[in-house]
């Protein structure tokens, strides 16, 4: 069973305000982490599915040497 998918974004905010927006998707808090200057949200759509943006500075900027990928959480 798929628990959620995470997704690597550039502006944590705005791609939480599209799918809050256009999808309906409820937003849990903002969890962010000083030390390792990680912030994600976790969005649930109406189906109960879910995902998790996740921003650290720079892994999405383009010509970024840092690997960027969308992740499958399995439970």
């Amino acid at each position: 069973m798929i628990h959620h998918i995470a997704i690597w974004v550039q502006d944590i905010e705005k791609i939480k305000a599209f799918y809050t927006k256009y999808f309906n998707c409820v937003s849990g808090e903002k969890y962010i982490n000083q030390i390792k200057k990680f912030e994600s949200y976790f969005l649930t759509f109406e189906n109960g599915a879910k995902i998790e943006l996740m921003f650290i500075p720079g892994m999405c900027k383009k010509g970024s040497k840092k690997f960027v990928l969308a992740l499958l959480i399995l439970q």
